[in-house]
């Protein structure tokens, strides 16, 4: 009987450390495993310029609207950027101390000026970098 509940034993033991080792090798790196917030891919980095006043813009749709800034796509320097985002709409943050904006994908965070690592490691393709949130 006591052999029984050993085995039983060393069998949850070893599935909660495989569970573990899963979860922390599933993050891309140190910090993502340990903040326990989301990381989301990131499209682009874009400046924001004031434009004129009485500066309208025509959508896609063919409505016109007000425009107060226009966002210019930029390139950052590749690394990590300590960052506070707020969520200005769906997959678009404006970073707090800066005149930048960045543009995710698949983001749902509703951040206001939340703490964040930016990362960029790549100017082309599908994604440039990496929001983590930190929470």
């Amino acid at each position: 009987m006591a052999t029984k509940a050993n085995r039983i034993s060393r069998s949850f033991l070893l599935l909660s450390l495989l569970v573990a080792s899963i979860a922390l090798l599933s993050a891309s790196t140190p910090e993502e495993a340990l903040s326990q917030g989301g990381s989301y891919d990131v499209v682009a980095v874009y400046q924001k310029e004031e434009l004129p006043n009485n500066t309208k813009t025509i959508d896609r749709y063919g409505t016109m609207h007000d425009a107060k800034y226009l966002l210019v796509k930029t390139d950052l320097d590749y690394g990590d950027y300590s960052v506070e985002v707020k969520r200005e709409e769906s997959n678009l943050y404006s970073i707090r101390t800066a005149d930048l904006y960045i543009e995710t994908r698949y983001c749902y965070e509703y951040a206001y000026y939340d703490k964040a690592v930016l990362t960029i490691n790549s100017r082309y393709g599908y994604t440039i970098g990496k929001l983590t949130f930190i929470k």
